[in-house]
């Protein structure tokens, strides 16, 4: 979280995917990140409504929504990043966003141990078609270096106590904008414990 706080310090209009792509590495390796457990993508503009893409030259324009997807590691350990950044909200936008993030808000109460995996994808899935959106990819996966839970219509893996996984559903408008937030989260006794502060707010 600190190392994009400080990085979007130095994020401006003009600048091109690859260079906000080194300004976001950058920040993470000078605070001791070892590496990437796969190449980082930034996305602008309509760029942002493709689900798997790579990072261009594309400007980063006035209006546009800006998608950047980072998987530092840290002591062995992979963590996936993924975040929404605007320069300016439309109307259309900051609805649009204000539904994706609801989709988080949710699932609150089944972020507990005995949970069917299936269950959460479900009622993300059925909330943001209600709203008009779909997506294709899954709903959550488990952290680098654990085995489970992946959250998507089929599962059959249940929550337990102390998993960490990554919950990112995505709200995307073809051809103009998208989001996919990714949030890290822990399952405790009763409850469970988000791992990162930063990003959908």
């Amino acid at each position: 979280d600190e190392a994009f706080e400080n990085a979007l310090k130095n994020i401006f209009i003009g600048m091109r995917e690859y260079e906000i792509r080194a300004e976001f590495e950058y920040q993470l390796i000078k605070r001791g990140f070892d590496g990437f457990v796969y190449p980082s993508v930034v996305l602008s503009g309509e760029r942002s409504s493709f689900p798997i893409s790579f990072t261009s030259n594309n400007v980063f324009k006035e209006n546009d929504v800006l998608q950047i997807d980072l998987s530092p590691i840290h002591r062995g350990v992979g963590l996936h990043m993924a975040r929404v950044v605007f320069s300016s909200l439309t109307d259309e936008i900051e609805n649009a966003w204000r539904i994706y993030n609801k989709s988080f808000n949710i699932i609150e109460d089944l972020l507990k141990p005995g949970t069917l995996s299936s269950r959460i994808d479900e009622r993300i899935r059925s909330y943001l078609s209600e709203k008009g959106f779909q997506y294709f990819h899954y709903t959550g996966f488990p952290l680098y270096n654990f085995s489970k839970p992946y959250i998507y219509p089929d599962s059959g893996d249940s929550l337990e106590r102390d998993m960490i996984f990554v919950i990112s559903p995505g709200l995307y408008v073809k051809n103009k904008y998208g989001f996919r937030v990714k949030r890290s989260v822990r399952i405790k006794d009763h409850s469970f414990e988000t791992l990162d502060k930063f990003g959908t707010e």
